[in-house]
């Protein structure tokens, strides 16, 4: 059985300790005083990461480096991972999966292509999902399995999921994405605006800068 590492990047969002679906291997957080929150509200092991965000994220991937393990990143507002099972047009139900079990299904998706980096499909809307494994396709931030011998790390502020798949595209030339998982998580792209984590960085002007940045970095 594969050995993995759960690790959710977070920051000024506490209370998410009690809504994670999974417990993770550690939660990483921007500085001390989140770590004393997150403790305080239960969680078990808290890292502070070695510089702002996306450190989170590369710090999760160090520590599953360091384990030994494949390293699988979920946000802190992740709902559930779901299966869709259907045959055509007829929707037959949805089923929520244990994390685990669908890191390793997208883990062994990966090992057959070869490829470093997999996950789910990207959005909550059943009707578009497909019983395919795409390999050119968009990795959401939600849930990532990652090969932390990976050379690549994150760069990116906002948008740091898409500069991670078109890392991998122009280097590897594939992805791993079962597409008929998807995910739940609280993300709303701005209708109702959360607190803590990008929601505090985030703005129209600075999307727009990481967007022009990705187009120029990764033209095709």
């Amino acid at each position: 059985m594969t050995k993995f590492f759960v690790a959710v990047p977070s920051h000024r969002r506490p209370e998410s300790v009690e809504t994670i679906p999974i417990k993770p291997n550690v939660w990483v957080v921007n500085d001390k005083k989140d770590k004393r929150d997150y403790l305080a509200a239960g969680a078990e092991s808290v890292e502070v990461s070695r510089e702002p965000w996306p450190g989170n994220r590369n710090t999760g991937i160090d520590l599953a480096l360091r384990e030994g393990a494949v390293c699988v990143q979920i946000d802190d507002d992740l709902k559930g991972v779901y299966r869709v099972w259907h045959a055509k047009s007829q929707w037959k139900h949805v089923t929520e999966m244990p994390i685990l079990r669908v890191a390793q299904e997208v883990w062994q998706y990966m090992c057959i292509a070869r490829t470093p980096f997999g996950g789910v499909y990207p959005y909550d809307n059943p009707y578009w999902v497909e019983q395919r494994i795409h390999t050119w396709g968009f990795i959401c931030g939600p849930f990532m399995v990652i090969d932390p011998r990976l050379p690549e790390r994150f760069t990116y502020q906002i948008m740091e999921d898409w500069e991670m798949t078109c890392k991998v595209l122009s280097r590897v030339g594939c992805v791993a994405r079962p597409d008929y998982y998807i995910v739940d998580h609280k993300y709303d792209a701005g209708l109702t605006r959360q607190t803590g984590g990008l929601a505090d960085y985030r703005t129209p002007e600075r999307d727009l800068h990481f967007a022009h940045k990705l187009v120029r970095e990764y033209p095709n």
